[in-house]
């Protein structure tokens, strides 16, 4: 007991499918606030885990879903929206933010924070 989720090890992980991507700079660009909206195939998904890397300029956000077979549900799509805080940033850098998602890779730049 005591170990975090791990993904299915019979088959391959689900990716969740990614309409929209919002990125926001924020403690003095030290950190990112990135908020992924989509759609789930049916209430008996959630969007968990989500894998985070970064490397050196660049951030790669992979969410994937996780289902609940004990869940009885009807099969309709459903909403979703997530955030993700991305700490340890550089405020000179500029990043360019990808994200992995189930139909298409989406990418965004993250610029560095500019003082007012």
């Amino acid at each position: 007991m005591g170990e975090g989720k791990k993904l299915p090890q019979h088959s391959d992980p689900q990716k969740a499918l990614v309409d929209s991507v919002h990125i926001e700079r924020v403690s003095g660009g030290k950190q990112a606030v990135i908020t992924l909206q989509g759609i789930l195939p049916s209430p008996a998904f959630q969007v968990e885990p989500i894998d985070v890397e970064v490397e050196q300029d660049t951030i790669t956000i992979t969410p994937f879903l996780e289902h609940d077979p004990h869940k009885i549900v009807i099969q309709v799509r459903k909403r979703f929206q997530t955030q993700i805080n991305v700490n340890d940033l550089s405020p000179q850098k500029t990043y360019t933010v990808i994200v992995n998602g189930e139909k298409e890779i989406v990418a965004r730049e993250l610029r560095q924070k500019r003082e007012k």
